[in-house]
């Protein structure tokens, strides 16, 4: 795949970055670049229109009242297309406008307001730009930035400033482990040919052109927001950005804050706050039982093969279990840090369900294992805020 790049009128390729890309196009700000700098060099500074397909009929045989030759009557017209349309740049002519066709129901996302959302983040510091720019004509289009590793970090040392020397630093390992070499980037990705939806997603890949941004979409992990192009579009993603940035700016700093309370709080050593915490906030959330063990009591179906089911469900219970006590994220104390850990070990590495490449995909890209995942660790975050409210003193 070839790089893909618009050409602007002035001959220049439709690419801006902090770094040259491996196709040595577009244009390079080292010291960084502002979102006004990034929509006019990255070609994003025009708007697109939906405009009505029309077909060109012709009626033979209809008393229109011109004679044409020998053959009869004819007359050619056009007619609208009801659920056919083009989108077009504004700042084209002719076929060089056109850069979609899309339905009835298809709404456009402009550039602005698609790339606009990143005004707060880049005010208040949390990121920087990365690269910018247009694809196919502008068919897709893409902006990218890239978080403050210096901001999170600071923010995590600071909230983690009281905590012991072994525990602090146990924290910020795993901190570091999780950001990597590279602070991560977020993609923002606006679609006009009405063949994709307006994404915003985490991602470890710097993308510049077409091969880079495939990848990008490829490998996206983490939080991610999808829009599609229907009525209250531009709504939609500005209210979906909003909640998406907040909580990706938050997570970092937020990261070694939960880790910290999760560690503290036990799940089955005190009785008296639940049953069983682990069993109800974890297990009934990754394999739940209750609807099999409801149609034996009530005798409903066939019995054998809800006995089947139900067995093979408490194998899995086992094994996640089995992750909590023995897992790679246990050290001891059956806290609520460790069982979380133990389902993510479960889902991404051990169990079945994702031995496919899909469903791995799947579970590590916030699909049906992922939000299984994301409501276990909201659960065990609300269990531990309830715990230590409940009259107890959290200590060091």
């Amino acid at each position: 795949m070839a790089h893909e790049l618009d050409v602007r009128e002035n001959g220049e390729h439709s690419y801006i970055g902090v770094k040259d890309a491996w196709h040595k196009l577009g244009t390079v700000f080292e010291d960084g670049f502002t979102l006004e700098q990034a929509m006019e060099f990255g070609g994003l500074n025009w708007n697109v229109e939906k405009v009505q397909h029309y077909i060109r009929m012709k009626a033979v045989d209809q008393p229109t009242g011109l004679q044409v030759g020998a053959r009869g009557w004819t007359r050619a017209w056009n007619v609208e297309s009801p659920d056919s349309f083009a989108v077009i740049r504004d700042d084209r002519q002719g076929s060089d406008a056109v850069i979609g066709n899309v339905g009835r129901i298809w709404e456009p996302l402009q550039n602005r307001d698609a790339f606009g959302v990143l005004e707060p983040l880049l005010d208040a510091g949390m990121c920087r730009l990365e690269t910018a720019g247009a694809l196919r004509n502008g068919a897709r289009v893409w902006m990218q930035i890239q978080f403050d590793k210096q901001k999170i970090v600071a923010s995590a040392e600071d909230y983690l400033s009281t905590r012991p020397t072994v525990e602090r630093d146990e924290a910020m390992r795993q901190l570091h482990d999780m950001l990597g070499d590279i602070a991560p980037f977020a993609l923002l990705t606006n679609d006009h040919s009405g063949q994709a939806m307006a994404k915003i997603f985490e991602c470890w890949i710097r993308v510049v052109c077409a091969n880079t941004m495939a990848a990008a979409e490829r490998k996206q992990k983490g939080i991610s927001l999808a829009v599609s192009h229907t009525k209250n579009v531009t709504e939609n993603y500005k209210e979906g950005a909003t909640m998406i940035f907040q909580t990706m700016a938050s997570r970092y700093a937020d990261f070694a804050g939960q880790r910290d309370l999760l560690m503290r709080t036990p799940l089955d050593s005190d009785t008296s706050y639940a049953a069983s915490p682990f069993r109800e906030l974890v297990l009934d959330v990754c394999v739940p039982v209750a609807h099999l063990e409801q149609r034996l009591l009530s005798r409903v179906g066939t019995m054998k093969a809800t006995e089947t089911a139900l067995n093979k469900a408490h194998l899995k219970r086992d094994a996640i279990k089995a992750m909590w006590t023995r897992g790679d994220g246990h050290t001891g104390n059956h806290s609520a840090w460790e069982a979380w850990q133990g389902v993510i070990q479960y889902f991404d590495h051990d169990a079945e369900l994702t031995k496919s490449s899909s469903n791995r995909l799947a579970s590590l890209q916030g699909g049906v294992l992922g939000k299984i995942k994301n409501q276990v660790g909201h659960n065990l975050v609300q269990h531990s805020n309830a715990y230590w409210s409940g009259g107890r003193e959290l200590v060091s």
